[in-house]
């Protein structure tokens, strides 16, 4: 298997973590995605919403706890790799509610990767909303 499709399988593995997956797996299968030291980023600003591997995990936990997803689709995978490091980006739409009030947003995420031993884990992320209606800005997805 190429780097390339290497990436973009951990990339698969992360969204089906927290759209799809048994909730009681997302923690375990996620801690094997990130480094211990990412840093997530959301919107225009790049601001920090997430320093580290556990707020990382933790705010995808929030997210899922709270949320109910009644859609979440991707498109447009692109993937560069160069050596041990990898940039991921796609477009992305949710449909989701939180505590009554749907949500639909749309976006881009980029990621980061570094390869380590025989992983790519991600080591920076930014989800950069490019609408959203209903709560909005809530920062789905992490």
């Amino acid at each position: 298997m190429s780097a390339r499709d290497e990436v973009e399988r951990a990339v698969v593995t992360i969204d089906r973590a927290w759209t799809a997956g048994p909730r009681a797996e997302m923690r375990a299968v996620l801690e094997r995605c990130f480094c211990e030291d990412v840093v997530v980023r959301y919107g225009a600003a790049l601001a920090i919403v997430a320093p580290g591997r556990e707020a990382c995990i933790g705010a995808y936990a929030e997210f899922v706890s709270r949320a109910t997803i009644a859609g979440f689709r991707t498109s447009n995978l692109a993937v560069d790799v160069c050596g041990q490091a990898a940039v991921a980006s796609y477009q992305w739409e949710i449909d989701y509610a939180i505590d009554g009030t749907r949500s639909l947003e749309s976006g881009r995420d980029v990621f980061v990767f570094r390869r380590v031993g025989d992983a790519w884990l991600v080591c920076w992320r930014a989800m950069l909303p490019a609408t959203a209606t209903g709560a909005g800005g809530s920062g789905a997805a992490g």
